[in-house]
């Protein structure tokens, strides 16, 4: 399947990491050399496009190619990449990416894209069945939701939830093997049962909405 065309995706490269203690785009990947590098080439089949958001030192050799953008404004967490990442997209949609996402494979990615739409902002899964809550950094969005992201990032606590529940979202039901793909790896125990289970599935993430 080609690439979307009319969606750009920015991968958060700028987080602390405070619980696992050391930078996680940077931690070995089953299948690639770095977390980051793995979401990067899942997020490549799917879409042209791929930018770094945040500041990541040092940088993994094979991605030096790859545009970065500073997060606008700085400190403000991945609200602020996504205000860059908007910026930069013109009229494109954004597809946010965590650098975490070690599960993650493009078909979770290409079911948000078939789901953009003229009639909404975003594009998101709900998280644990809760339609209050997302999945809000593997989540689809469109410049018309800057306005949104600006007032946040002046007025509020700099919360991609808060974005969301102020936007028009279409929002996705995630099933069992979905969930999985969308769990973010935060702490060493998260990081030893991904390189203990990473054998690769070919279950649909549909397929047990």
């Amino acid at each position: 399947m080609r690439p979307h065309p009319e969606v750009i995706a920015g991968v958060l490269v700028g987080g602390q990491s405070l619980r696992m203690g050391r930078a996680k785009a940077l931690l070995p990947h089953p299948c690639a050399p770095t977390f980051l590098e793995h979401v990067v080439r899942v997020a490549q089949r799917v879409v042209p496009e791929v930018v770094l958001l945040g500041t990541l030192d040092p940088l993994p050799t094979a991605l030096h190619h790859l545009p970065r953008l500073a997060d606008a404004p700085p400190n403000r967490g991945p609200l602020a990449g996504l205000c860059s990442a908007l910026e930069a997209a013109k009229d494109h949609w954004v597809l946010l990416l965590a650098c975490d996402l070690g599960w993650l494979g493009p078909e979770v990615l290409r079911w948000l894209l078939r789901h953009s739409s003229p009639n909404v902002d975003a594009v998101a899964f709900a998280r644990e069945g809760n339609r209050a809550a997302y999945h809000t950094c593997c989540a689809l969005y469109h410049p018309r939701i800057r306005p949104v992201v600006t007032h946040e990032l002046a007025h509020g606590s700099a919360s991609l939830h808060a974005v969301l529940q102020a936007a028009s979202v279409r929002i996705l039901t995630p099933g069992a093997e979905c969930a999985r793909q969308l769990a973010n790896v935060n702490t060493p125990e998260d990081l030893a049962q991904l390189l203990t289970h990473a054998a690769p599935t070919h279950e649909s993430p549909e397929s047990t909405r």
